[in-house]
């Protein structure tokens, strides 16, 4: 244990550096006051049995169905309504009665009828009693309320332990509880720890004067692995059950500690109170997860409440200024985005090329500032070019960036070609004075070692001390978007606007492939923006026609579009995974297509992608099967093998019916009155809400169709 933690230790000294250089890894969906929170101190959350998330608020308890939230409040006129507005817990018992504790009374919640049955509020007991948490030990419930522990026996009747047999405590003021083997583990606000033995009524207690328990002001308990672990006012401190020895963990302490929790993976998550969140990975790696108010996808806020794992592995985070939900099927994109008012940072979030070197992990990012260079360390270097006095009219932009077999790294510019070296940008100088000024979109090592450079003027090639130049005296249009071998002298080429092309570098002769109607084979569309090539088949995405196949054997083209599910029709770049798929970049996210049964699967900027719009150019593959992508907002990287579908079915529940196109109440008298004049049922899920139209039926003659439409899966 104490070489564990010496590790951590030493890993917390790094942490500066390691948040900085993780924080965009974890990326969360927010909900608060504009999305129907009723209140944005979120206390505690639970999912029930048909999947509804529910979170406790200081007004009001509310249930979000994935769309919208409804709010349960006290009404003083209404004797089934909730007995107070401010919830401190939720917990659902192991015969699934849902129990809600507030600031005035326990609650036991109906969901047939929608109701609440009360326990000691105010008429009870003649004074308001604050219900702060509840746990089964043996099947009896016990509760800690006002400044006492309660169990609750058969029938729900509800008997208070004395105080007596916790010493000399005279008020328990306890705040959270849990079982652990015959034992209850309570958590006080001044007493310190208290654990409590209801078979024979052995009780202990643990303090700051009679044990390593630095504070008696303890917020949270939790078992992890046989240990208790507790969160307090000054940090962490974790009971080792079998040595009775308590163990102070030293990278937490001056933390203030509300909340704990450890999900299915065993990553432990700690919550503070103003310090965002500390997760202990399974492998004892931290991470500090703070809000950042620049980034919509960082957590909402930094004083951390309550922490929930859904069935379908959600993690739901509460917090003073709402609710942070991290779905950890939306984790796999690593997002680079510039930060305003950070010295380390990307120049511009607007990327138009990208280079990854496997070799030593340096990222090169073309912007239309210049060139980032970013280290594994986190660093990022930015190199402007220079163009001289003739060229002062030129835009910064690095268009394209390409490292050779040799070692050099060669980038596109709107003024020529320049590389990258001894901290600096060197502008080339050739012998062709229209490439040294042109526009290069793109640098392409060929077979041989060739150097092509795609250009808004012509298609340049490097070879030996000549370059040789394709213009549109020889090709269909200009500018040159792509470039890609198929054998010997053979390329293929992407233009503009006159589709693509193949050239025969020997010959200098070309044959066209575009969308003219003397065009055979016949593409979608003209304006070509990348291709790839894989064995005889060559990838071609279009601007505005989706995706082209192109056997080079049979000469036979096939088109895949929206229709076919791409989410656009522009594609920008296309890389293919060692699984066999194509990654697409487009105006409307990144799609997946399997080759084989020409199957997609869409990502958006829900899923954490820097954006739905990606940029022409900025598309990289890495030796070891890294991806890149990027946009207008920043880029992506990710790798396609980690990626995971979410296997888990969202649950379908009944919530209600249209009648006449109007919402009806969900109960069986309405339902059988208004069955004839139904036109949808409305089912929910968790992520999904689906009109379901009805087919016709022999005594209800309806004329609706056999589907189901807004499906959002």
């Amino acid at each position: 244990m104490k070489k564990r933690w010496t590790y951590i230790t030493v890993l917390l000294c790094l942490l500066v550096f390691y948040a900085s250089a993780q924080q965009n890894s974890f990326k969360f969906h927010n909900l608060t006051l504009k999305d129907g929170l009723s209140q944005s101190s979120i206390n505690a959350i639970l999912q029930d049995e048909q999947g509804f998330m529910w979170f406790g608020t200081q007004d009001g308890l509310n249930r979000y169905d994935g769309y919208e939230f409804k709010v349960y409040q006290h009404q003083f006129d209404d004797s089934v309504s909730i007995s107070n507005n401010f919830i401190h817990f939720l917990y659902q018992d192991s015969k699934n009665y849902f129990w809600v504790g507030t600031d005035n009374g326990l609650n036991l919640y109906n969901p047939i009828t929608e109701s609440f049955r009360r326990f000691l509020n105010n008429k009870s007991e003649g004074a308001n009693v604050t219900f702060w948490d509840m746990c089964e030990l043996e099947g009896i419930r016990y509760v800690v309320g006002g400044n006492h522990l309660y169990k609750i026996e058969q029938g729900f009747k509800i008997v208070k332990i004395p105080n007596s047999l916790f010493g000399n405590i005279k008020k328990l003021q306890g705040r959270k509880i849990i079982a652990d083997n015959q034992r209850l583990w309570i958590a006080t606000e001044g007493n310190g720890l208290l654990m409590y033995q209801p078979r024979n009524r052995h009780f202990k207690r643990f303090t700051s004067a009679n044990s390593n328990l630095p504070s008696d002001i303890i917020w949270t308990i939790k078992k992890i692995n046989n240990k208790i672990w507790i969160g307090h006012n000054k940090g962490v401190s974790i009971y080792n059950t079998k040595t009775g020895e308590f163990e102070n963990v030293s990278w937490m302490t001056g933390f203030s500690v509300r909340s704990l929790f450890v999900d299915a993976q065993e990553n432990i998550w700690l919550g503070t109170d103003g310090e965002g969140i500390f997760q202990l990975s399974k492998k004892g790696e931290v991470s500090h997860i703070k809000s950042d108010p620049t980034n919509i996808y960082s957590l909402v806020d930094n004083v951390i409440l309550s922490f929930y794992q859904d069935e379908f592995g959600c993690i739901w985070i509460g917090t003073e200024h709402g609710i942070s939900k991290f779905d950890m099927f939306k984790q796999y994109f690593k997002h680079y985005v510039r930060k305003e008012n950070t010295t380390n940072t990307l120049s511009s979030n607007t990327i138009w090329s990208i280079y990854y070197n496997d070799a030593n992990k340096v990222i090169f990012a073309g912007t239309d500032k210049g060139l980032d260079v970013i280290y594994p360390t986190g660093n990022i270097d930015f190199f402007k070019p220079i163009f001289n006095d003739k060229q002062s009219a030129k835009n910064t932009s690095i268009y394209s960036v390409y490292q050779t077999t040799s070692g050099k790294v060669l980038t596109g510019s709107d003024g020529g070609i320049f590389q990258w070296g001894n901290n600096r940008l060197t502008h080339l100088t050739f012998s062709n004075q229209q490439l040294n000024n042109d526009r290069i979109y793109k640098v392409y090592e060929d077979k041989s070692g060739k150097i092509w450079f795609c250009g808004r003027s012509a298609l340049y090639c490097l070879a030996g001390d000549s370059i040789l130049t394709f213009d549109e005296t020889i090709l269909p249009s200009v500018p040159v978007r792509d470039v890609v071998q198929q054998s010997g002298n053979i390329y293929w080429v992407a233009t503009n606007a006159g589709g693509v092309c193949r050239l025969d570098v020997k010959s200098r002769k070309v044959k066209i492939i575009s969308n003219a109607e003397q065009s055979l084979p016949k593409i979608s569309n003209n304006s070509i923006l990348s291709l790839l090539l894989d064995e005889d088949i060559l990838w071609v995405g279009t601007f505005g026609g989706g995706l082209n196949k192109i056997n080079l054997k049979t000469n036979e083209v096939k088109y895949y579009t929206v229709e076919n599910g791409l989410p656009n029709n522009v594609v920008y770049g296309i890389l293919k995974d060692d699984a066999g798929n194509l990654w697409m970049s487009t105006n409307k996210g990144l799609c997946k297509f399997n080759i084989k049964t020409e199957e997609t699967v869409n990502y958006y900027e829900s899923d954490g992608l820097q954006s739905n719009e990606f940029n022409t150019g900025a598309y990289f593959k890495s030796k070891s099967g890294i991806m890149f992508f990027g946009g207008i907002n920043g880029f992506n990287m990710f790798n396609p093998a980690e990626i995971k579908q979410n296997p888990y079915p969202p649950k379908l529940v009944f919530t209600g019916f249209m009648v006449n196109n109007l919402k009806s109440e969900k109960t069986k008298k309405a339902f059988t009155k208004h069955l004839r004049n139904i036109n949808r049922l409305l089912w929910h899920t968790i992520k999904t809400s689906l009109p379901l139209h009805l087919p016709p039926y022999t005594t209800v003659p309806l004329k609706k169709t056999n589907t189901v439409t807004n499906l959002n899966p």
